[in-house]
This record gives structure tokens, C-alpha cells and sequence, in this order.
């Protein structure tokens, strides 16, 4: 005869740990941080606000009596998809690239990335990196779609519905708390929510649709530099680099140093000297014309919109005023 206590045990296992287990990977999803500078990523302890949000909303539906059917379900699986998609991105974008991604300007070069894919990729490649692309998608809606099963299943008996929607609504609160107040930092303990993202993407693409960018002005530097060169020859070369990180990480200094070291001593037999100096990229992983454009304009060009404003502007360049300073 089975024991009344190790049957509840049982029942209890059999409900509450899956729908904790499908919990703890959709918050892994929404709230992961990038291991930098790769395109891994690595949990936190942080939690989503939009999964708060979603799991306590299904619970209040079932509370009103509102069933979710199978398309519904779906429907509620592909909008999570595209949250845990946009964090992914959110995240990873910085650590290869310098910046967030943008959509408006960085679509537009989707079909020379798909140019130069299909010209230097075989056929066999091409359709591997589509199944491999459409294989993560379908495996990760399909896991997000088995969460979603086990929640659902758990929110449908009264108990455990009214647990959630309690600790729901103590979570929401805590957060409340956190960002209205300067004596408590409980809003820290949450993920930064990734939804407004979306927004943001479509304020900014209506903005540039319409005309209107904000753009900071910088004026140029004086003139007095270029009049001391005293007409010597400049050479302006750009150089694709891997910036101080060479230099100062001790897996790479040791090396880098020594190069550095007999190619000064190789110069200065032929009486070259070299002076060195670091300036702070715009960009790295890409997007070089923000780092050209920034020479050229003598301000930080660290957007798109930065960008575009300079090559359509009027403003002097560093071409310009060292032709003022004598140069051609």
C-alpha cells in the first residue's frame, strides 16, 4: 500500500519540478550575458522582468478562466523566441562589434555580406550554414514551446497558480521599489529588460525615415599643429590593428614589445625616430569608416548617423585645414 505522503511527494515532483526547470532555462535565455569578445554566452543571477511579466500573465489568465490553445501556445513561443533572440543579439553585438547593432543602417549591408557569402562560399557551405541556422531556430522554439507545456501545466491547478501570481506580484513589486527608490537598489537584482529594444529599433528607423537625426557638432582643432610640421612631408596611413590590448594583456606584450623594440632600433640606424600614442577607437570588429571618419573630421564619428551627418556636411576636415597650414 503506497503512503498518502509519498504520493502527494510524487504528484507534487511530478508538476512543480518541470514548470522550475522550464523557469530556470527561459530566464537563462532572457537575462544571459556574453562572454567577451566571442559569441558564447554565460548565465547570471539577475532575473527577467519580462519573464515575470509573462509567466505571472498566464497565471492570471488561467485565474480568470482564459485556456490558451495550441495556436495561442505557439503564437506566445515564437514572441519569447524573439525576446531571447533580441538578448542574444543585444549582448553579443558589443563584445564582436563596439556598439549595438542598428538596424537601419546595418540591413543595408545585408545584400553585399550575401554577395560576398555566395561568391567566395561553395554551394555545400551556403546550404550547410542555412540548415545549421534553421536548426538552432527550430530546436530553440521547440524548447521554449516545452517550457511553456510544463508552466501552462502547473498554473492550471489552483495552488500552484496562486504561488505564482503571489510571487509574480511580489517580484514586480520589488522591482517597483528598486527603481523608484534611491535608498534601495533592488532593481539591480533584474536583468535590464531586453523589450525595449524593439522600440527603440522602430523610434529610431521612424526617425531617420523622416529626416530628423540628432547630430553633435565639434569644431575643429586650430591650425597652429599643421604650422609646425614646417612643410614636412605627412603620410596618413591606416593601419588594421589590434589596438593597445597588444600591448598591455602579458599574453601578447612580450612579443609585441620586442617587435616594437628591434624595429625602433632598425629605424633609428637610418636615422628615423618613432613617438607612439593611443587614441580611442569608435568601433572595433568592424565598421572601420568610423575610425577614418573620426581623423577625418577630428571627433569622435561613433554612429551611423555621426557618419552620414559628416560626408554630407560642410565641415572643415583635417584635409581642409592642412591645406590652409601650406599643404596641397
Amino acid at each position: 500500500m503506497k503512503s498518502p505522503f509519498f504520493t502527494r511527494l510524487f504528484e507534487t515532483l511530478r508538476i512543480a519540478a518541470p514548470a522550475l526547470l522550464a523557469l530556470i532555462v527561459l530566464n537563462i535565455g532572457l537575462a544571459h550575458q556574453n562572454i567577451w569578445p566571442t559569441l558564447w554566452i554565460r548565465t547570471t543571477p539577475e532575473i527577467s522582468l519580462e519573464l515575470v511579466v509573462f509567466v505571472t500573465g498566464i497565471a492570471l489568465a488561467a485565474a480568470f478562466g482564459l485556456n490558451f490553445g495550441k495556436r495561442a501556445q505557439w503564437a506566445l513561443s515564437a514572441l519569447l523566441l524573439l525576446l531571447v533572440f533580441a538578448r542574444y543579439v543585444d549582448v553579443t553585438a558589443p563584445a564582436l562589434f563596439g556598439r549595438r547593432v542598428d538596424l537601419y543602417w546595418d540591413t543595408q549591408h545585408i545584400p553585399a555580406i550575401t554577395a560576398m557569402v555566395i561568391e567566395s562560399w561553395s554551394p555545400m557551405a551556403i546550404a550547410a550554414l542555412v540548415l545549421a541556422t534553421l536548426g538552432v531556430f527550430a530546436a530553440l522554439i521547440f524548447i521554449i514551446r516545452t517550457c511553456l507545456a510544463a508552466i501552462h501545466g502547473a498554473v492550471a491547478l489552483p495552488a500552484y497558480r496562486r504561488i505564482v501570481i503571489l510571487a509574480g506580484t511580489l517580484l514586480l513589486g520589488v522591482y517597483a521599489v528598486g527603481m523608484n527608490s534611491d535608498a534601495r537598489d533592488w532593481e539591480r537584482r533584474f536583468a535590464i529588460p531586453i523589450t525595449p529594444v524593439y522600440f527603440e529599433q522602430a523610434r529610431d528607423i521612424s526617425a531617420r525615415l523622416a529626416g530628423i537625426t540628432a547630430v553633435a557638432q565639434t569644431p575643429a582643432p586650430p591650425l597652429r599643429p599643421y604650422a609646425e610640421l614646417g612643410g614636412r612631408d605627412v603620410y596618413v596611413v591606416f593601419l588594421e590593428s589590434y589596438g593597445r590590448i597588444a600591448l598591455n594583456d602579458d599574453a601578447y606584450a612580450h612579443e609585441t614589445r620586442a617587435t616594437l623594440t628591434e624595429l625602433e632600433a632598425g629605424l633609428g640606424a637610418h636615422g628615423w625616430h618613432t613617438r607612439s600614442g593611443f587614441l580611442t577607437a569608435p568601433t572595433f570588429g568592424g565598421a572601420s569608416w568610423l575610425s577614418h571618419s573620426s581623423l577625418m573630421a577630428g571627433h569622435a564619428v561613433h554612429s551611423h548617423d555621426l557618419y552620414q551627418s559628416f560626408l554630407h556636411s560642410q565641415d572643415e576636415t583635417i584635409t581642409d585645414r592642412v591645406r590652409k597650414a601650406g599643404y596641397r
